[in-house]
């Protein structure tokens, strides 16, 4: 008897041509491509980021991308979830039979979307969920300012997110989290089996990201005074609310202030 194809289904509302797509998701789903015969990857990307494509020759021929326009605002936000529902519905109707799928959801969003499709899917195929967890998204959305408690609106949209991820935490095969903080608080809050959730923490790829001899040399073209002396302290990320930016700014008060020589660069990107 033929054996099954193993296919992964990678959906993700974080695009890939985002700079933390190209960071975290792109290689992910070059090394999932090593265990799986194909890999499918379902992606939301801005349209900004659209316009120039990143050069999927990175991706091996295994690996089918489907992209997706993100929207922005609430009630369009309701018509990327419907997108994903039957994106992901019809990716895997046409699979076919003879084979065993893995769907790893990216965040709430990707994974709420799981959840409604495979009410039927999950009858038909043979099929596994990975609820890639991330964070509380429903709490850090509040903290950046995308949903208020203030309004009657965004208070319905928190409760039934949480009725979602209460659903999703339960019904999925198995479901992995940044911390193990954050494995401990959806046992205990959500009572799932703590078994079936593993810690898999963000890291670095030493064989990417290398100190460069000649750094200080190329700080020169922001710092034409740069010195030997000179500390240069960076900050690379967001500056949202959630991130605390204030309190960086504020050390590099106190830091100056102490020793004039101290330079401070930023590499941030908002869209």
């Amino acid at each position: 008897m033929k054996e099954l194809m193993n296919i992964l289904v990678y959906i993700t509302y974080d695009g890939i041509l985002d700079p933390l797509g190209q960071s975290q998701i792109a290689p992910c789903v070059k090394n999932a491509a090593k265990t799986f015969d194909i890999v499918y990857v379902l992606s939301w990307e801005k349209p900004l980021n659209l316009a120039g494509l990143l050069d999927t020759s990175c991706f091996p021929d295994k690996v089918v991308w489907i992209k997706r326009k993100f929207n922005k605002g609430p009630s369009r936000k309701v018509g990327d979830l419907i997108s994903m529902i039957w994106t992901l519905f019809f990716t895997v109707l046409k699979l076919g039979g003879r084979k065993k799928i893995v769907i790893h959801c990216r965040g709430h969003v990707g994974a709420a979307a799981t959840w409604l499709a495979c009410m039927v899917l999950q009858r038909m195929r043979n099929i596994l969920v990975l609820f890639d967890y991330r964070g509380d998204w429903i709490s850090e959305r509040v903290d950046k300012g995308g949903w208020s408690y203030d309004s009657l609106l965004d208070r319905l949209s928190i409760n039934v997110w949480r009725w979602l991820e209460f659903k999703v935490l339960h019904w999925a095969d198995h479901i992995n989290t940044l911390t193990a903080r954050s494995a401990e608080r959806i046992s205990d809050i959500y009572s799932v089996d703590r078994e079936k959730i593993s810690v898999i923490p963000c890291a670095v790829d030493n064989s990417l990201f290398k100190v460069d001899p000649d750094a200080r040399m190329r700080l020169k073209s922001f710092f034409p005074d740069l010195s030997p002396e000179t500390v240069v302290l960076g900050y690379l990320g967001s500056i949202g609310p959630m991130y605390r930016f204030y309190s960086f700014v504020n050390l590099a008060k106190i830091l100056v202030s102490q020793n004039p020589r101290k330079k401070f660069i930023f590499f941030v990107m908002t869209n």
